[in-house]
Order: C-alpha cells, then structure tokens, then sequence
C-alpha cells in the first residue's frame, strides 16, 4: 500500500507460481498454490486517515498464460464507492488489483495509448544501446500524467514523480515507502535501477538527492557496477556511494546491505538540503564527490569490476528526493 496523506493506492497479486516460474523463482520463496474459484475479500478503511475517503477507482490485469490474447492490462474498470468504508473484491488467479483513491483513468488511457504507439514503433525498429551521456530531470509530462521514471526500474520501494517538496515550480523524484511492504522478496533498501551496456563499467554516475524532514531512512546512495536485481538484489555486489545522515559519515560499499566497506570518512550532513553526489570509476580508480569536492578517492578497486546496473536509493525506507539523475562514460 502506498499512502502519501492525499491519497492512496493498494495493488493486489494473485499469481500463480506454476504459471509465472520467471517471475517467482528460486529457494527464497515458500511454496504456495493459487486455485479454486474466485475469492472473495473485503477491506474496510478504518482509522481517522483513512475513513475520509468513500470510493475506489479500479483497474485491473488479468494474465492468461496459455492464451495471450485473451489476457487484459490496467483496464480502468470505474469508480467504487465504500458501504460502510467496506469494499468487496472477487480474486482469480493470475489476477492483479489496482485500487487507489486518485482518479487518473484518462490520463492512463492516453498514456496506454501512448505505450501502444511506442511499441509499434519498436517493433519495427533496430534495438540500440541508450545512448550516453544521459540525464533526466524527472520533469512531469503532464500530456500523459506519467509519475514513473523513464529507464529506471523501482526493485523496492516506490519512486514517483513528484512536486519538489523542498522547492516551488519543479517535480523530483521521491521515494514514498516509509514501511517495509508485505512482498514475496524480502528487501530493506529501496533501490531503482537502470539497466546496462557492456562498456559501463568505466561510467560516472551522478544524482542530486535528499532526506526528507525525520524520514526512517538513514542514507541515500548512487551506485554503479551492480550485478542483480530483482529478488537477489539485496544480496547484490556492486559498487555504492553513501550519504549516511544520521551518523554524519560517508563510505564506499561493495553490497547493498553495507557488509564490505572500503573506504569512509566523517562529514556534516544535514536533512532538507540537496546534495549533488559523484560517482567516477575508470578501472580499480575511484573517484567520489559530494557538491563539486572529491572527499574519497580509490585506487585498488579489483572487487566488482564488470560492468552492471547504475542506480540510486536509499538504506532503509523513508521518504528520500532525487532531483535529476546522469551517466556518462568515464574519460
């Protein structure tokens, strides 16, 4: 469940693990089964924050592995409204259930009409590497009311387009989770990632970011030469960059969870202020700057040398900002 004050948004899965074995596989997950006839649930907003609110707008997926054509993405089936606060939902499975309290059906549906455009566009066109240098100032298109990043794929947690909740007349990026959410694959960090080429393993990664008033997250990160996403992407080698705002130190990681440390430092850091983070790495040389100033610098990196993803994030979840995000090849 995502919830911001205003608004809020539940996503229910029902996938069947004997029909979705690229999705949810491996000895991480228990075995279950989804069978049987429809489901009933029935939810009930309780609480002063959430009573206020009397209706749904629905959308829902239905995945038909054996027959394609016969499956539905994000249709918008309308506007529910609550008896009593209490809403009644028939589950199959192979099923996904959108609810949310925000009303953005038409501009899902010309932002489906978009992505249709798009990939037929694709389909008859050569794939090419994304090209470099690249940069996204995580503007808003409001044509479409598209909140999510383009190329960088969420893991954990949730980024989203966003008003500057530190600075009038622009959107960032904001990651919103403030709990660890109910998921099939345990992760304590949220992290969205972009996928790689084969020469990025010399690249400079770069983002400005900042923590949110008395958010639960203790740092935020840019890293680069990540090996994996997805359910391994808590247990990832890579290379990370922290900010870490409650003990005023920043270091040089080569996992995620922060076990391998390479280099550290003391320095003041201070909550609602952006930071513009640098991550430079040309073969076993690192080169990590905060504002314009080098505060740590590698020489002997031999760890995690292939190129990887390039992403950003945070340690723990907790309401972080990201006002643009690049990467270019290393000179």
């Amino acid at each position: 469940m995502i919830f911001d004050e205003a608004d809020f948004t539940i996503v229910i899965e029902t996938m069947n693990p004997e029909e979705s074995k690229c999705l949810y596989d491996g000895d991480h997950i228990k075995p279950w089964n989804v069978t049987g006839p429809p489901s009933i649930i029935n939810l009930k907003l309780e609480g002063d924050k959430l009573a206020k609110f009397d209706a749904f707008y629905v959308w829902i997926t239905t995945i038909d592995i054996k027959n394609e054509t016969q499956s539905q993405f994000f249709e918008y089936k309308g506007r529910f409204e609550l008896a009593n606060h209490e809403l009644g939902i028939a589950l199959s499975k192979n099923m996904l259930v959108t609810l949310s309290t925000r009303n953005t059906s038409l501009a899902q549906q010309d932002a489906r009409e978009l992505l249709e455009n798009q990939q037929k566009s694709d389909s008859q066109a050569e794939t090419v590497p994304l090209p470099l240098p690249y940069k996204t100032d995580f503007e808003l298109d409001h044509r479409y009311g598209l909140t999510e990043p383009e190329y960088l794929t969420p893991q954990f947690g949730y980024f989203e387009k966003s008003p500057d909740p530190l600075w009038s007349g622009r959107t960032v990026l904001v990651q919103r989770v403030e709990e660890p959410p109910i998921a099939w694959c345990a992760g304590n960090h949220p992290i969205a990632l972009m996928g790689y080429g084969k020469d990025w393993a010399d690249a400079v990664v770069e983002t400005s970011a900042a923590i949110l008033g008395d958010a639960r997250a203790e740092a935020i990160f840019v890293g680069a030469r990540i090996e994996s996403g997805g359910c391994k992407g808590m247990n990832t080698n890579g290379l990370f960059f922290w900010l870490n705002f409650k003990s005023n130190i920043i270091e040089v990681s080569t996992s995620l969870d922060k076990v391998t440390l390479l280099a550290s430092r003391n320095w003041k850091l201070e909550s609602d202020r952006y930071y513009d983070i640098s991550l430079w790495l040309k073969g076993q040389k690192g080169v990590f700057r905060i504002d314009g100033e080098t505060l740590l610098e590698l020489n002997n990196i031999t760890s995690v040398s292939a190129p990887g993803f390039v992403g950003i994030g945070s340690y723990a979840f907790g309401k972080s900002a990201f006002r643009f995000f690049s990467i270019s090849l290393a000179n």
